[in-house]
């Protein structure tokens, strides 16, 4: 790391708290508005998300795909994941 970006990063970490903070609360509106329609991030009591991503689950999501396109909006990021823990599942 260069002075530069250690400079930049100083600043970054002087609001850093109050960013998590902010993306909580826009997490948790998300999660009041999305919760009947789509399965919303679960975050344990015990644990903070720093909310890099909003990542939501569908059944439905090539249908959602097709929506974004033709309303001329970026495709969401659409993956196929599979619990962490069944990676480590014997067979």
């Amino acid at each position: 790391m260069d002075t530069l970006q250690a400079a930049v990063l100083l600043v970054k970490l002087e609001v850093f708290a109050d960013e998590v903070e902010a993306r909580a609360r826009i997490a948790a509106r998300y999660g009041e508005l999305l919760r009947d329609a789509v399965e919303t991030p679960y975050i344990e009591p015990h644990n903070t998300s720093v909310y890099a991503q909003y990542t939501v689950q569908v059944d439905h999501r090539e249908a959602i795909g097709k929506i974004y396109r033709k309303r001329g909006y970026l495709p969401p990021c659409i993956t196929r994941c599979h619990c962490i823990c069944s990676l480590f599942s014997p067979g």
